[in-house]
């Protein structure tokens, strides 16, 4: 991969990153290879800030159901509109 431009290949990210996750208090990530170095997995997890509680999640569920049915409605198209004759406007 540092062949190919797409790594730096001086390990110089690894710090930064650790550095950044502790700062913001998030887990530590772990890192994983082979004895040939044939792949590198990095895994971070969710900073428990993140982590939905209950009231959250049902209110996203909640706005989930009133998009669900807005998307049902006929769409309105302005160009489609009939236009109210001009004796009934009310003004």
């Amino acid at each position: 991969m540092k062949e190919l431009h797409l790594t730096e290949g001086r390990n110089t990210g690894f710090g930064k990153i650790l550095r950044a996750l502790s700062a913001n208090g998030s887990p530590k990530p772990e890192f994983e290879t082979d004895d040939d170095h044939s792949y590198f997995i990095s895994r971070f997890f969710v900073h428990e800030a993140f982590l939905e509680d209950e009231n959250e999640r049902s209110l996203s569920e909640e706005k989930e159901k009133e998009l669900k049915d807005l998307e049902k409605e006929p769409k309105k198209s302005q160009k489609g509109a009939k236009k109210e004759p001009k004796q009934n406007r009310k003004y």
